[in-house]
C-alpha cells in the first residue's frame, strides 16, 4: 500500500526473467522459488492498492505475524531504504536472510538490523531493552520484572560489548552469535507458505 512516491518509479517496473535470475543468484532461492515468491508478493502487494509495494499490514498477512512492535522491527529490517514500504527486491533479500539456507553471518546481520532501531550501525542499551521488551510482549510463558530485564541487558552488554564502548557493533554481535546461536531467535519465522 503506498503511493508515497519514494518507490513509485520502481514499483511500476515489470520484473524481468533476468531480474529474477539475478535475485536467485544473490539469495538462497532457486529461480522457481523466486518466481513463486513474486506471484505471492504481487498478489499481496496489490491486495489494498495496486502499487507492487508491501506495507506493514500486508507484511503481517504475508508472514502470518500479529500486529506488534516486534513485527514492526522485523518489517524495518526488510525495509532497507526506510521508505515504510517493501519492494520485491527488499522482500526477497529479507526472506533469504530468514531462510534455513542462510549463513549464520546473514542471520546475524538481519537480526542486528532488528535491534539497531536508529540504524546507526550499533546497538545501545536502550535499543536492546526496547526490542527485548517488544519480543516478550504477548509471550505468556515469559514474565520478567523490570529488575530482571535490566539484569539481562547488563549481562548481555558485558558479554557482547567486547571493546567496552557502550555499544554493540555488528562484528561484536556476530561473534556472540557464533558462540550462542540462540540470540538469532528473531529470525525463526515459518516461510513454508511462501516457499513450499
Amino acid at each position: 500500500m503506498g503511493a508515497k512516491g519514494s518507490k513509485s518509479k520502481n514499483s511500476q517496473k515489470k520484473l524481468t526473467q533476468e531480474d529474477m535470475l539475478k535475485l536467485s543468484k544473490k539469495t538462497h532461492f532457486s529461480l522457481e522459488q523466486v518466481q513463486k515468491i513474486y506471484r505471492q508478493f504481487h498478489s499481496l502487494s496489490n491486495s489494498q492498492i495496486a502499487d507492487n509495494l508491501i506495507d506493514i499490514h500486508e507484511f503481517q498477512a504475508a508472514l502470518g505475524l500479529s500486529s506488534t512492535e516486534f513485527t514492526e522491527r522485523i518489517f524495518a529490517a526488510f525495509d532497507s531504504d526506510g521508505s515504510s514500504e517493501i519492494d520485491f527486491f527488499e522482500f526477497v533479500i529479507g526472506l533469504s536472510a530468514l531462510s534455513p539456507a542462510a549463513t549464520l553471518e546473514e542471520k546475524a546481520t538481519f537480526c542486528f538490523a532488528v535491534y539497531d532501531i536508529d540504524k546507526n550501525g550499533f546497538i545501545d542499551k536502550n535499543e536492546l531493552k526496547e526490542v527485548l521488551t517488544f519480543s516478550l510482549v504477548g509471550n505468556a510463558s515469559v514474565h520478567l520484572s523490570e529488575t530482571q530485564l535490566e539484569k539481562i541487558i547488563e549481562i548481555t552488554f558485558k558479554k557482547m560489548d567486547t571493546n567496552g564502548d557502550g555499544e554493540i557493533s555488528l562484528e561484536e554481535f556476530t561473534i556472540e552469535a557464533k558462540k550462542n546461536p540462540a540470540i538469532l531467535s528473531c529470525v525463526n519465522l515459518n516461510l513454508e507458505g511462501l516457499l513450499g
